[in-house]
């Protein structure tokens, strides 16, 4: 994984091709797997200025919306989840990353609308029960718990898979008041993020206590009236 070296191998491609569409969207993906956002989205963009209707705009448009994600930029990204949607309107992992930003903004009523046909469209996927969690009370008898239960029972869940809709189930049962039920469910999902990552106690506390050591009363007041409000 170059991911350097490749964008600075498609730099060079573009400056002697700057017409190149897919040249400027291979540049967007390495950047973008640089976490270099605002670059990534400049020569994504300019992909899609080039070719709106290459074959594979719509990836383009899905990282052009993680981009502004990662910008804080959400509200502008519907517009490239919309255009990816004109393309395939079936596509549930589209219509659920659409209602996951629309939650996040706040317009509850049109991401529940989205996860209801998400979950229709890909009934065995854990993505739009997983994002639809967070925008719901569960109450005892709601269907959805018993999807729930039933996608959780399958043994061929990947690891990630298993454990989003694990503390997806645990805040179902939360909201019944089924605590200790909850807690085993949280306590599975927990069991399954421990494994999928390195995490050291001592290196953890470590930091947290340098934090202190460093972001003293008398720093951050001289800091005052810097950085973004």
């Amino acid at each position: 994984e170059h991911y350097e070296d490749a964008a600075n191998h498609y730099r060079r491609a573009m400056a002697a091709m700057p017409g190149f569409a897919r040249g400027h969207a291979n540049l967007g993906n390495a950047l973008a797997k640089l976490k270099r956002w605002d670059e990534a989205l400049q020569s994504l963009r300019q992909a899609i200025k080039l070719d709106a209707k290459q074959p594979n705009a719509i990836q383009l448009r899905l990282t052009i919306a993680t981009a502004l994600r990662h910008l804080q930029r959400e509200s502008e990204s519907i517009a490239d989840l919309d255009a990816a949607l004109a393309i395939e309107p079936d596509n549930a992992d589209i219509i659920t990353r659409k209602a996951y930003i629309l939650g996040t903004l706040g317009r509850l009523d049109e991401a529940r609308a989205l996860i209801g046909q998400a979950e229709q469209l890909k009934p065995d996927e854990t993505a739009p029960y997983v994002v639809g969690s967070r925008m719901v009370r569960f109450s005892a008898g709601d269907p959805v718990i018993a999807k729930m239960e039933k996608l959780a029972a399958r043994s061929d869940l990947p690891d990630a898979e298993r454990a989003g809709l694990l503390f997806a189930l645990g805040k179902a049962y939360d909201d019944c008041g089924e605590f200790d039920r909850a807690f085993a469910e949280f306590a599975a999902a927990n069991a399954i993020m421990r494994r999928l990552f390195e995490y050291h106690e001592s290196r953890e506390l470590a930091g947290k206590a340098r934090i202190v050591e460093v972001f003293t009363r008398d720093l951050m007041r001289g800091k005052a009236g810097w950085g973004h409000e």
